[in-house]
């Protein structure tokens, strides 16, 4: 494969010359990850052998790490109140935003990373 949008069928010196049409079959290779328990991966989002996040979009880089950690501090919200936040209720936002600023400063465990969640201001 060449790019998501274009492919090589390799040395064609041995084909007729080619007229019109004709059919491709997309074969899919698979790909192996290993993870980390949830235990671990809840503190440390990284594969094992990694540090760093597979990468699903190169426009939205460092988003999966800010999502992993909002939605840590949103598990925690639910946990303790048994229910998510209000909508429009700016004292659950304001909790939510502390639970997740806590949740990054004493609960992760990401060497050499400084994240910064002043973006959900």
């Amino acid at each position: 494969m060449k790019s998501p949008h274009s492919f090589l069928i390799g040395d064609t010196r041995g084909f007729s010359t080619y007229v019109n049409g004709g059919i491709a079959t997309e074969v899919k290779t698979p790909t192996f990850t290993k993870f980390f328990d949830l235990k671990k991966s809840l503190r440390y989002p990284y594969p094992p052998e990694s540090k760093e996040m597979p990468i699903a979009s190169w426009e939205k880089f460092g988003v999966p790490e800010q999502l992993h950690i909002i939605l840590n501090g949103l598990l925690a919200f639910q946990a303790k109140h048994k229910r998510l936040p209000l909508v429009l209720n700016q004292d659950d936002a304001n909790e939510l935003k502390a639970l997740v600023k806590e949740y990054q400063s004493t609960k992760m465990d990401i060497e050499g990373e400084d994240f910064k969640v002043e973006t959900i201001d």
